[in-house]
């Protein structure tokens, strides 16, 4: 359980029950004095600020996972997009040596990276491309438990599908069910009809999810010292 902001977050001013507070769809917080210099326009997803009584965030709690509808809804899973209240889960799915292993990504071995990534890519690239990795949240444990989602990578001029989890929830159809969901989402929603994904060689479970998808293999290849295998999915 997490409490909501009692402080604004651009002048740490703490929240006075008399007054109004913003927030955005994010739960970002501020007081009205720098919500007028901000023209109601969060600074950190660039999402509306919305007037609420200050008192009733300041008694109000809620659990961070399920504040925000889910953009896309299996059985098992919901994904929505992330949020700043999202550190904790992310630097713990990005911490795991096991996670990293299979990926090539480094470990993250401070909370301020989570933070970074959140913050500058996931939120900055829902702001220009429209879509990004989106937090995967597994319903039965009310838990963020990893990401899954289309990205765009510049090195493919376009989309690309990616997904971690943590490893105490593989082996359970979970990937599958998350990609092929995502891929109806990105067709539907998003209007995207070519879809990348690549797989470090040695992840043979990853490759699999892909295939079990509607992927089909296209090459292997070498980049920045790792070797790949590379998929597509069209629609």
């Amino acid at each position: 359980m997490l409490e909501m902001k009692t402080q604004c977050e651009k002048c740490d001013s703490h929240l006075l029950a008399a007054e109004h507070a913003y927030i955005c769809a994010f739960e970002c917080t501020f007081c009205q004095q720098c919500t007028d210099l901000l023209d109601s326009i969060c600074p950190n997803c660039s999402g509306e600020l919305v007037r609420r009584p200050a008192k009733s965030i300041l008694s109000h709690s809620y659990t961070g996972q399920l504040n925000m509808k889910f953009l896309i809804e299996t059985p098992r899973l919901g994904m929505r997009k992330f949020s700043l209240e999202d550190i904790d889960a992310v630097f713990e799915f990005g911490k795991n040596l096991e996670v990293a292993h299979l990926t090539g990504d480094p470990v993250y071995t401070d909370k301020s990276e989570a933070e970074d990534v959140i913050r500058n890519i996931w939120l900055a690239e829902y702001e220009k491309y429209g879509y990004a990795r989106y937090a995967l949240v597994h319903k039965t444990d009310n838990k963020v438990i990893g990401f899954c989602g289309v990205k765009f990578e510049p090195h493919l001029n376009g989309p690309d599908i990616g997904y971690r989890m943590l490893p105490e929830y593989w082996g359970q159809g979970l990937a599958t069910e998350a990609t092929k969901a995502t891929l109806v989402y990105a067709s539907s929603e998003l209007g995207l009809n070519k879809i990348v994904g690549e797989v470090l060689v040695e992840h043979t479970a990853s490759s699999n999810v892909l295939l079990k998808s509607g992927f089909e293999f296209v090459k292997t290849y070498s980049r920045d010292g790792f070797v790949i295998h590379q998929y597509v999915w069209k629609n």
